[in-house]
């Protein structure tokens, strides 16, 4: 999929209009669910990205693809294995200013990750 990038974008970074290839949104989760249920060392940014990703997809689009029951459950598993240094160490260093003041809790690590393990869930009724 190709998209030019927001015109905000542009004009923050002063740059000229330009197109962007990047994966269809769920493509992206399925990448990420990969990368989660498969790496070594489990990265927290993956969890932070399907945070992000699941605020922007609708699960009540019903696709064909299918998303293997065995690595949504490794991956919701793997969830917890990533504590909040990890995450505030590996993500938070490379948030804006603003959204690093919001972001460095460990409450609000907890629930993000709740937040992708129910997401997780929603994908296994559906797509599993």
């Amino acid at each position: 999929m190709v998209e030019s990038v927001s015109e905000a974008i542009l004009r923050k970074y002063k740059l000229p209009p330009l197109l962007v290839p990047h994966y269809d949104i769920f493509s992206t989760i399925i990448q990420k669910i990969e990368a989660l249920s498969s790496r070594t060392v489990i990265q927290a940014r993956d969890i932070f990205d399907l945070y992000i990703l699941s605020t922007q997809f609708s699960l009540t689009l019903k696709k064909n693809n299918k998303i293997e029951s065995n690595k949504l459950k490794k991956a919701y598993t793997n969830i917890f294995e990533v504590e909040f240094a990890q995450f505030r160490d590996s993500v938070i260093l490379y948030l804006s200013k603003d959204d690093q003041e919001i972001y460095n809790s460990k409450s609000l690590w907890d629930e993000i990750r709740l937040r992708v393990t129910k997401f997780i869930e929603e994908l296994n009724k559906l797509y599993a």
